[in-house]
């Protein structure tokens, strides 16, 4: 089982365009309410409507309502509110 699970990752990796060495991060989504982002390295952009965040080599941005970070470390966040979308910038 843990192989199947394993292979399954490697290849969603490899269809976003990262290798497993140079991920850059990880973003876990809780509906369209939470998101919980590992590896982040900065805040680009933060309001109520959008907030980008730079995620290794790229950015990624949300766009919604009540948008808010609540809390933050030095390589991770939890965004919270009403996602509308979701981007990944190169």
């Amino acid at each position: 089982m843990k192989g199947a699970k394993a292979e399954k990752n490697q290849r969603f990796h490899l269809a976003a365009g990262m290798s497993q060495a140079g991920m850059g991060g990880c973003i876990q989504l809780y509906s369209n309410r939470r998101a919980v982002i590992e590896g982040s390295s900065g805040v680009l952009e933060y309001g109520p409507e959008v907030v980008r965040i730079r995620l290794g080599k790229r950015c990624v941005r949300f766009t919604g309502r009540s948008l808010r970070i609540r809390c933050m470390t030095e390589n991770s966040m939890i965004v919270e509110g009403f996602f509308t979308g979701l981007e990944y910038l190169v």
